[in-house]
């Protein structure tokens, strides 16, 4: 399932409204509740003047919640961010791709995609 730019529970007291989630399907289509940090298996933001508070606040607050997969779209620097493998308080792993890379969701394996389409 897509969401765009809807809350996203995370907690009591934060639910960011993420500019693209790529969630598990559900069975009401989320129409009961927001999704929470389990449903999301994509989460990405589109980022230039918000660059910084993106690269941190955000970011520490997805690992946080174990959001599997965030994808940062920097459009400042013409670059995708990668983040995987949330551990503690950071991502284990980060990449940074251009146009001419491409990219496999780590959650589905068969889809991937090309930078340049996305920037």
């Amino acid at each position: 399932m897509v969401s765009v730019q809807d809350p996203l529970q995370l907690g009591d007291i934060s639910e960011p409204e993420p500019d693209f989630m790529l969630l598990k399907p559900n069975a009401d289509y989320y129409s009961s509740r927001h999704p929470m940090a389990d449903d999301v298996l994509l989460l990405i933001e589109v980022s230039d003047t918000s660059l910084q508070f993106d690269q941190n606040q955000k970011l520490r607050l997805y690992v946080l919640h174990n959001i599997p997969e965030y994808w940062l779209l920097n459009l400042n620097d013409v670059c995708l961010e990668v983040y995987r493998k949330p551990n503690g308080e950071v991502y284990a792993e980060k990449t940074t791709l251009y146009p001419g890379d491409s990219v496999t969701l780590s959650q589905l394996t068969d889809i991937s995609i090309q930078v340049s389409d996305i920037l």
